[in-house]
């Protein structure tokens, strides 16, 4: 995972458009700059969808002079969200979060959103952790470090000894 975000991280970041002078790429670099959090801190967060699947941010705005820009794009977290919204025609409507510290289920409309997700799959908002795959190696890996760990244990305890009394008599029918 590391790997994956240190590589994601080198990447310059910029708006390109083939009409020259557009407005609105001046307006993305504008609301780019206005972010009240780093672009590469932004990307760290979107990069929490490697291992959920997904990563989910509410867009604030912010009036600066005439325009409307962003402020942030709050990230809420994988684990507070506890109900996703489809609507009738299979689009996604948003989601509800229970989130700390009131813990009361607060609707956010996809119009609000920002959701990245590995990959799309029958319209799937949680995407699929790119970890998912592991599942099975990690699991036998770490039983069979267990095992191990268990053999060496009790290789290492030594085979338990007995000493018997001067005298005594090993026969079987010694009494």
């Amino acid at each position: 995972l590391m790997a994956y975000e240190q590589a994601i991280r080198q990447v310059s970041w910029e708006f390109n458009s083939d009409t020259e002078n557009d407005a609105r790429i001046e307006l993305l670099n504008e609301s780019k700059d206005a972010l009240t959090t780093s672009w590469n801190d932004h990307i760290t967060e979107v990069l929490t969808m490697l291992p959920f699947g997904f990563s989910v941010f509410e867009i604030v705005y912010q009036r600066v002079g005439s325009k409307i820009l962003w402020r942030k794009f709050a990230p809420r977290g994988q684990n507070t969200v506890y109900q996703w919204r489809i609507d009738d025609d299979g689009g996604l409507g948003g989601f509800t979060q229970i989130s700390p510290p009131t813990y009361r289920p607060t609707f956010l409309p996809v119009e609000k959103l920002i959701l990245y997700r590995t990959r799309v799959e029958r319209n799937n908002p949680e995407g699929r952790s790119i970890l998912r795959s592991a599942w099975i190696p990690y699991y036998y890996a770490k039983h069979i470090q267990q095992i191990e760990a268990i053999g060496i244990e009790r290789d290492l305890a030594g085979m338990p000894m007995v000493r018997l009394p001067e005298g005594a008599d090993t026969a079987e029918n010694a009494n």
